[in-house]
């Protein structure tokens, strides 16, 4: 199961780069609401968050302090309230689970993966879904017209944004378990 959050895209990458490359495939893969092709360089908002990061001076004495901090730099409220996921217990506060530095730079490579010939080359022995919200900002038309002709399994959760799982949580289960997951 994957994403397309600006930091966890490449989760994306790996399920599908392990599904193509490795042998045996796994019986399913499940990708949330993700496009699997290349990300322009323009469109990488993920340097923002970045940015903001760099910013924010660990330890934090609260989680709430980066809540507030990414809210007031125009994220929504669930973005904001998943980075606090993203804090680990120090002394003196919070501080970050990951090293930014690190992080940057690993994320910037998985943008250039294009995993569409893969997706749309029919992967024998690969139930392949792709779960999108309806209102999600992540698939630009091209994007949405070659899922549409790819041999996959396609759903879509109407209502929700880009964060399936806090958006229709329900919803999202009863894909999930109507497909055998």
């Amino acid at each position: 199961v994957t994403s397309n959050r600006p930091s966890l895209r490449f989760f994306t990458v790996i399920a599908l780069v392990f599904a193509r490359d490795h042998r045996p495939r796994p019986a399913a893969l499940w990708v949330l609401d993700s496009p699997p092709g290349r990300v322009p360089a323009g469109e990488r908002r993920i340097e923002a968050v970045f940015d903001l990061v760099d910013r924010l001076r660990m330890p934090v004495r609260e989680r709430a302090e980066v809540a507030r901090a990414f809210s007031g730099a125009g994220h929504d409220a669930a973005f904001a309230s998943w980075m606090t996921t993203n804090l680990r217990p120090v002394e003196g506060g919070f501080a970050w689970t990951f090293d930014p530095v690190a992080a940057r730079e690993m994320i910037g490579s998985y943008f250039e993966w294009d995993l569409w010939p893969f997706v749309e080359a029919s992967p024998t022995g690969l139930d392949l879904h792709f779960v999108r919200g309806g209102a999600s900002d992540r698939w630009s038309d091209e994007e949405l017209a070659r899922l549409e002709r790819a041999p996959v399994a396609r759903h879509v959760l109407p209502g929700a944004g880009h964060l399936l799982h806090a958006d229709d949580p329900s919803g999202l289960l009863a894909i999930l378990e109507a497909n055998g997951f």
